[in-house]
């Protein structure tokens, strides 16, 4: 059974607990063609009026230097990994549909949150179908969103959301402690 194959037959819950933002990589190269499939496989994510304003830019090893100067010290991050996902959110995907359109510009919440928060939903589904292929990533915001934007040759609209390592983990690479805050300080029903 190949490690692909292991990880696809995990639970949920033991995937969402397994995922790490991994420190630690084999150096191999993910595949465009799987790259392609783990992306497939996260833009199933939820979106407003099902717009889905999310734009993925893949760079490889020979285009991360490009990216110097927008990710900064996370550059080694990615270096580490090969592979640098960029998640955007478009604003101008509201055009798609007039309803949406009027929605948005009609001051209920704005384009660009839009945008984020929907680009958001696919970030975290990225993280968790790659984790499922084997794949291990490691997400940043740590980044100056106009240079990121730049080297990624996005249009000027586009709002750069979440900068992703994407590799193969090295499993002996030593992760570090989880701490998560406990539910209790996160959760509050309303009575």
């Amino acid at each position: 059974m190949t490690s692909d194959q292991r990880q696809r037959e995990l639970s949920y819950a033991e995937l969402n607990e397994s995922r790490r933002s991994w420190i630690g990589y084999t150096g191999e190269v993910v595949p465009d063609e799987l790259i392609r499939d783990i992306v497939a496989e996260a833009a199933l994510a939820p979106s407003g009026s099902n717009l889905q304003p999310w734009r993925v830019v893949v760079a490889g090893p020979d285009q991360l230097d490009r990216f110097a100067d927008g990710l900064g010290s996370n550059l080694e991050k990615v270096r580490d990994a090969g592979t640098l996902l960029v998640v955007f959110g478009d604003p101008n995907a509201v055009e798609a549909k007039p309803g949406s359109k009027d929605f948005y510009d009609g001051g209920k919440t704005s384009r660009r949150d839009f945008a984020v928060r929907n680009a958001s939903l696919l970030a975290m589904n990225l993280m968790l179908a790659a984790w499922s292929h084997g794949v291990a990533t490691r997400p940043m915001i740590g980044f100056e969103p106009f240079l990121v934007r730049e080297a990624a040759k996005a249009p000027r609209h586009w709002v750069p959301v979440v900068a992703m390592a994407l590799g193969y983990p090295d499993p002996d690479a030593e992760q570090g402690p989880r701490q998560r805050v406990d539910v209790d300080d996160i959760l509050t029903f309303l009575t």
